[in-house]
């Protein structure tokens, strides 16, 4: 397959979209998104670039009011992909405490601070809310910032989300982002699973597939399996991505959805890295 992306339509695009408070966002009006700032961060790294002025990006994090977990690894995330030190405050650990007893069922005990014994923290998780996206960002973030948990715990209840065909999800029965993230907290606590089950999900859903994050999902899975793409997949997810680059270098998430966007351009610029063809 030639290499028909250019690069730097692409570097255009996230640089048209840093604005002045320092982040980034695709509509190009402040303020900044933390998830499109991350995003435009991070692809750019993939694209062996530097932002411009990372200063700012680090500014716009620390003046951010993060309330959420989601802001927090969207944060920390950024930082390392700009080689920096993400500066720790007692407020990301309450965050970390808020999240585990409004999502992982544990509502009458308090997070210890970071100077607390790690040896007394025991992780009690109820994922009766939503799938497993957050709670991935929880373990990363809980991870980076050194407080432990009961590892075990957290994959016996990701197991929870297993389904006989070998993908993960409950609200749904098993879906690709929810494997994906599976797969992601198994990795992060280095649980290895029944490879060959999931790689026949995967296989089977491949028909399936007709948006951009799909295929983002499906080709990271498929890696942390160690499983080779075949060409023909490689054909099909190349020309996908041709039909959904927009004219300005950033990607949409589907042919017939036009608007480009930061999110769908990390996508994309994951897939053709994967495919080498960037």
């Amino acid at each position: 397959m030639a290499n028909q992306f250019n690069k730097q339509k692409i570097v255009e695009y996230l640089n048209h979209r840093h604005l002045n408070d320092g982040g980034y966002f695709f509509a190009r009006v402040e303020p900044s998104s933390g998830l499109d700032t991350w995003l435009a961060v991070k692809t750019l790294r993939l694209l062996d670039v530097w932002p411009d002025n990372p200063e700012k990006i680090v500014d716009y994090w620390e003046k951010e009011n993060i309330k959420t977990i989601n802001g927090l690894f969207f944060a920390i995330e950024t930082f390392k992909d700009l080689g920096k030190s993400f500066k720790q405050s007692e407020k990301h650990f309450q965050l970390l405490s808020d999240f585990k007893s409004r999502y992982l069922g544990d509502r009458n005990n308090s997070w210890p601070s970071k100077t607390a014994n790690p040896e007394t923290v025991v992780l009690v998780t109820d994922l009766a809310e939503g799938e497993l996206a957050n709670l991935y960002y929880w373990v990363s973030t809980a991870t980076d910032l050194k407080v432990a948990f009961d590892k075990k715990e957290v994959i016996k209840k990701v197991l929870g989300f297993e389904n006989k065909n070998g993908g993960f999800g409950k609200i749904k029965g098993s879906q690709i982002a929810s494997t994906f993230y599976a797969l992601k907290i198994f990795r992060l606590l280095e649980h290895s699973i029944k490879q060959k089950v999931s790689i026949d999900y995967l296989n089977r859903e491949w028909k399936k597939i007709s948006y951009l994050e799909d295929y983002f999902w499906w080709i990271e899975s498929m890696v942390m399996l160690g499983q080779e793409i075949d060409d023909t997949k490689k054909r099909v997810m190349s020309r996908f991505l041709e039909l959904c680059q927009k004219d300005n270098g950033g990607f949409c998430r589907s042919r017939f959805i036009g608007i480009a966007t930061i999110e769908d351009t990390y996508y994309a610029v994951s897939i053709l890295k994967r495919l080498e063809l960037i």
